[in-house]
């Protein structure tokens, strides 16, 4: 949690205070603390199915959570820069999840989309 730029520490038994967050969630319209607990839980679940390091699986669920919801306005520079992350990663042709992000098809199959 601490490597993702989280400062938490404990209060007591089975309780954590949440100090900071990693730069990034500042300026967003995340909840923090809905996403740290959703953090918890999408930990647990993807280290057992996916067999993932712990940061890794951090990671991932930081990501869906702070994912651009569907329907979301963007202007045409925030979808630049977003595309520009996209190719910046190790694995832009698919999501975090793992569906495909990125389709290529050929002139005639795009051909055959718009037939009547």
């Amino acid at each position: 949690i601490k490597s993702l730029g989280f400062d938490v520490r404990e209060f007591g038994k089975n309780t954590l205070v949440v100090e900071g967050v990693p730069v990034d969630l500042g300026s967003s319209n995340i909840n923090e603390t809905q996403l740290f607990e959703q953090l918890i839980e999408g930990f647990k679940n993807s280290q057992q199915e996916l067999k993932l390091t712990k940061r890794d699986s951090l990671a991932r669920t930081l990501a869906k959570n702070s994912a651009i919801k569907a329907g979301t306005a963007l202007s045409q520079e925030e979808m630049n820069t977003l595309i520009d992350e996209l190719f910046a990663c190790k694995t832009p042709n698919f999501s975090v999840s793992g569906k495909p992000v990125i389709q290529t098809i050929t002139l005639e199959e795009l051909d055959k989309k718009f037939e009547k």
